[in-house]
């Protein structure tokens, strides 16, 4: 009787799993900005995750094939959305050690951890500060959709 509960419980559930999604060796590709979250220093839970307004949502990170990269900012002017800042950067990433390397005109290179990379979401810590002032530093993690 037990295998025959246990046989129908994995046919219940085969099927409506999703697999989990892949990473990708890569961030090429056009990504949307879609907001941002915290990583707690002292106990790794999120906390105080924010969605990009409708202005925030148009900002872009495009990665190139050929180690270039395209970030652009917006941000209100009165009522209207408008391109703040377009950042050019070369970049590199290391897949084993979800590394990403930015570095803009030539300048400094700045490595962030890469949180989440797979087919539809991309997210990299762009500061580490005490954002919650609980006396250790935490994650401010950014969160970019797939757009292409």
């Amino acid at each position: 009787m037990a295998a025959l509960l246990s046989l129908a419980a994995c046919s219940r559930n085969s099927g409506t799993d999703e697999p989990a999604p892949q990473p990708l060796s890569s961030p090429v590709g056009k990504w949307k900005y879609t907001g941002r979250k915290y990583i707690n220093g002292a106990n790794g839970t999120v906390f105080n995750p924010q969605t990009a307004s409708n202005c925030e949502g148009q900002d872009t990170f495009v990665f190139k094939a050929d180690g270039t990269a395209v970030e652009t900012w917006h941000s209100l002017s009165g009522s209207n959305c408008v391109v703040d800042d377009t950042r050019n950067y070369t970049y590199s990433y290391n897949a084993q050690t979800k590394e990403l390397t930015l570095t803009q005109g030539g300048g400094t290179p700045k490595t962030h951890e890469v949180v989440r990379l797979d087919n539809n979401t991309f997210e990299y810590v762009y500061n580490i500060y005490d954002e919650n002032s609980d006396g250790t530093p935490d994650k401010e993690v950014y969160i970019w959709t797939r757009t292409n």
